[in-house]
């Protein structure tokens, strides 16, 4: 177990044959068949923050015309993303954001695939199918292009990795995964076991929920408190204190 990182899929699939006390094949060839899906669905139970990256690099192929259809995986943007989960696509080497467009409008803005130039860079981007994107101009000079989204988890399917699930949040991801492996081995401690894998699951989406972050001075503060930042005056504190002392 790697302190940052958590538990690999061979990590993971140990411990539910130490807990279940099966250590067949089979019952290894089901884990590890299940393993990628309970991550999958796992991710889907929540909008979780983990999930969304930011800066993700895109290397683009330029040319006359040049490459213009990417498929957003692994080896392109070191994620799986889907194409509609893709919030910005910006080129920090021309300070330019690009436009979102749908792919129908790129081919009305250029039936014959002949825009852009030499010195030109992209300047729109449609989804395409599930995981990919087309790019506009088709002639441009851009190589590297930045991507903010959500992610897709996909970590699992060679369990020599670690889940994208961080390792705040794995012990309710193996909680759901001893409820599977029950259910497998119809055993009765099933029905008991997905009470709290869902129990553990609703603390951890609190938890992703918090955002202690973004809170200002999040404990409860006197009524006669009459500094919010040590130097303004707190109009409120104020009227509680003329209220109180005008009856």
């Amino acid at each position: 177990m790697d302190s940052v990182l958590g538990f690999t899929g061979d990590e993971l699939i140990q411990l539910l044959k130490d807990f279940i006390g099966n250590q067949s094949p089979a019952f290894v060839r089901f884990m590890t068949a299940a393993l990628p899906l309970a991550e999958r669905r796992f991710c889907k139970a929540h909008d979780w923050s983990f999930l969304n990256k930011n800066g993700l690099t895109l290397t683009t192929v330029p040319g006359q015309p040049g490459t213009t259809t990417y498929t957003l995986n692994v080896a392109s943007i070191g994620y799986v993303m889907k194409s509609t989960n893709v919030r910005t696509i910006y080129d920090p080497a021309k300070n330019l954001v690009l436009k979102k467009l749908t792919l129908d409008q790129i081919r009305r803005m250029d039936p014959d695939s002949n825009d852009g130039g030499t010195t030109s860079g992209l300047t729109h981007w449609a989804p395409g199918d599930d995981n990919s994107i087309v790019v506009y101009p088709p002639k441009f000079d851009t190589t590297a292009l930045k991507i903010d989204g959500k992610i897709t988890a996909s970590n699992t399917t060679t369990t020599a990795n670690y889940p994208v699930i961080p390792f705040d949040y794995q012990e309710s991801f193996i909680e759901y995964l001893k409820w599977i492996a029950l259910s497998r081995e119809n055993d009765e401690r099933a029905d008991k076991q997905l009470l709290v894998s869902t129990a553990l699951i609703k603390q951890d989406i609190a938890d992703d929920l918090s955002m202690l972050g973004d809170t200002d001075q999040a404990r409860v503060k006197s009524l006669n408190e009459q500094q919010t930042d040590g130097v303004s005056a707190d109009l409120t504190a104020l009227y509680n204190f003329w209220m109180f002392y005008s009856y």
